[in-house]
């Protein structure tokens, strides 16, 4: 992720998708609810190759991530709705 964003700013979660997906198929990407900081989360649910929760924003033709805990994760997803 981080050579990916590295050298783009400007990524589509097409893209994003392909990078987890060069590291396992089995992965999660959800759009995020409406009201949210975020549009989408992506994830590998057997913890495979990493346990984080990758939080995708797209805005003003730039794309940001955040990576969080599960943890952590839910209680942003808690705390927005």
């Amino acid at each position: 992720m981080i050579e990916l964003f590295k050298n783009n700013h400007h990524l589509t979660i097409e893209k994003v998708c392909e990078c987890f997906a060069k590291f396992n198929n089995c992965y999660i990407c959800e759009k995020m609810k409406g009201g949210t900081d975020f549009d989408y989360v992506l994830f590998f649910p057997d913890h495979n190759p990493d346990s984080w929760y990758y939080c995708i924003k797209m805005e003003m033709e730039h794309t940001i991530y955040h990576r969080f805990t599960e943890t952590d994760y839910k209680l942003i997803v808690e705390r927005e709705l």
